[in-house]
């Protein structure tokens, strides 16, 4: 398995020359940087994902989208209300 991860790390390094390829990786680290935010603050305040989901007027799946850091957001979704939580992300 560390061989395996060695030839991906080696192989992510070489992609990173492309600068195709390295505009599009680290514009998904925003969206994980996000994700992150998301959870961090909803587990602070002690939020399931169908609660922020609630409160935000989406659903539980929307949520585990965002968090997953896979599906960037939507700009639909209410996200003031994230700024109402204590702590705000």
């Amino acid at each position: 398995m560390y061989r395996e991860m060695a030839r991906i790390t080696e192989m992510h390094r070489k992609w990173m020359e492309d600068p195709q390829y390295r505009k599009k990786y680290e514009a998904l680290g925003e969206q994980f940087a996000l994700a992150a935010a998301v959870i961090e603050a909803r587990s602070r305040v002690g939020l399931t994902q169908q609660q922020l989901a609630k409160k935000m007027g989406t659903t539980q799946p929307a949520i585990a989208r965002l968090e997953s850091g896979r599906t960037p957001p939507r700009p639909c979704v209410p996200w003031s209300a994230l700024l109402r939580l204590p702590g705000r992300v």
